[in-house]
């Protein structure tokens, strides 16, 4: 790494299907707050704030639905790309039990080419979906070594 260089994370891009319910979901499940919105073309752009980190949502008609293989988590991470987005949380099983009591699926870490499972026996890691589809990681306070 080049020195006197600072890296920090700053926001993530995700597309999604229909901007104003996306909206709610990161703002009433992950407590995100709209910092800007554009128009580009046809399609919209919301900037949304959690902590130092922003999300980043894309929605613009006609968009494709993910391939069969972006849907399955284990089928998923022998494909190149992006693959979820991370976030800490002090309490992962107080956060696990907020999410099932909205209704949200928790998922469990999967093999490669492996089928998710709709349980929640990891203690380090939760998986959830948003409205979407797209695949979100919760992790308690460390590091993944």
């Amino acid at each position: 790494m080049a020195e006197n260089i600072e890296i920090r994370p700053h926001h993530c891009g995700l597309s999604v299907q229909d901007m104003d319910a996306s909206i709610k979901w990161y703002r009433d499940v992950l407590g995100c707050t709209v910092t800007k919105q554009v128009e580009m073309g046809e399609g919209k752009i919301t900037f949304m704030k959690l902590g130092d980190f922003y999300i980043e949502l894309f929605a613009f008609p006609n968009s494709k639905p993910p391939a069969d293989f972006h849907t399955e988590m284990g089928q998923d991470l022998t494909i190149l790309g992006t693959k979820h987005m991370a976030f800490m949380v002090k309490d992962l099983k107080k956060f696990a039990g907020d999410m099932k009591k909205r209704g949200i699926k928790i998922f469990t870490p999967s093999r490669p080419g492996g089928p998710e499972r709709n349980e929640d026996d990891s203690p380090h890691t939760v998986f959830i979906r948003d409205n979407s589809g797209v695949l979100l990681e919760f992790v308690t306070p460390s590091t993944p070594d």
